[in-house]
């Protein structure tokens, strides 16, 4: 008894004009949800690369700096000498 009156209730839902216009909404939304987020990442990653090649740049010239033998001042070093 209880399968028949779910299967009714189901099969009167699905084939109700809602259903379907819905379901195809929802199919359509999926692929152009993927598509626009996918530029997104892709933008994003640039961004990353930029910044992780700009952190490396700096590093390399704080390394120099080192190796040459300047000294870094901190905010301090008119009062204490370093």
């Amino acid at each position: 008894m209880m399968k028949t009156i779910i299967k009714k209730e189901v099969l009167e839902n699905i084939f109700r004009f809602r259903f379907p216009f819905f379901s195809f909404i929802c199919i359509m939304l999926l692929p152009f949800g993927m598509y626009i987020n996918q530029g997104n990442h892709a933008k994003h990653v640039r961004g990353y690369n930029e910044q992780v090649r700009l952190v490396e740049e700096v590093a390399l010239a704080i390394k120099l700096q080192d190796i040459l033998g300047a000294s870094r001042n901190s905010g301090l070093s008119i009062v204490f000498p370093i």
